[in-house]
């Protein structure tokens, strides 16, 4: 048996020491081994790109390729370039939507240039029921 399951991990050892793991450097995966587009060169350019514009379609792509649920606020704050306003009236949230609990604490980003803000939910200091997935980016996918 021992036999068996080296010969697989020496197979794969070695194409990736062959062919190089810098290309990967480029791609960050979620927990379902989607492929997410672009790098920290390209996240810079779209945090600047926001925080010059407000380009809905540059929050967009930050929303769906750097922040992931579990995060902290400090890093969705980070990723985006600017500190989120927390929201107190946070009823239509925890009332309307399935998976938000009494006490998880809502903040707000935006509006972008199209006028539409961004709200995300925390519990316990956490980014919850976010994914990344969800987020239709303008251009992204061929539109």
């Amino acid at each position: 048996m021992r036999g068996q399951l080296t010969t697989p991990l020496v197979l794969v050892v070695t194409l990736l020491a062959l062919g190089g793991c810098s290309s990967l450097e480029s791609l960050s995966f979620d927990g379902f081994g989607a492929a997410r587009e672009g790098g920290e060169r390209a996240a810079e350019e779209h945090r600047k790109a926001y925080q010059e514009t407000r380009a809905s379609a540059d929050i967009q792509w930050l929303l769906a390729n750097r922040v992931d649920a579990g995060m902290d606020l400090a890093d969705v704050n980070r990723i985006i370039g600017n500190a989120g306003e927390r929201v107190y009236d946070d009823r239509q949230f925890v009332t309307s939507s399935v998976g938000y609990r009494s006490g998880d604490t809502f903040y707000k980003w935006g509006p972008d240039n199209s006028g539409k803000s961004y709200f995300l939910g925390f519990r316990d200091r956490k980014l919850v029921n976010f994914d990344p997935r969800s987020i239709e980016v303008e251009g992204q996918f061929g539109e």
